[in-house]
């Protein structure tokens, strides 16, 4: 999705009294509450992958990760990699 449309909506769902659980059906139903956990993993080992082809580390190194949402697979990952420190936000 568009991030300004996902912004337009959260922006509404903060201004109704229900918002909190509408936003929750929302992701629910259209975003990826409802995805597959494991298929993020071939993305994070990308990730992983692009940092070893630039000559980068992993092991050994600090991450923060912004946006984590409610499935914190590249923080997983990173530290399983042999990460010092995996730090992420998001918003509730």
């Amino acid at each position: 999705m568009h991030w300004q449309y996902k912004a337009k909506i959260m922006k509404t769902c903060v201004l109704l009294s229900a918002g909190s659980e509408l936003y929750k059906f929302i992701q629910k139903t259209f975003g990826r509450l409802k995805a597959d956990l494991m298929s993020r993993i071939p993305v994070q080992i990308e990730m992983a992958r692009w940092i070893l082809d630039m000559g980068g580390k992993i092991e050994g190194k600090k991450f923060f990760e912004v946006g984590t949402g409610h499935n914190p697979v590249v923080l997983i990952g990173f530290f399983l990699c042999g990460a010092e420190q995996v730090m992420s936000i998001d918003f509730s």
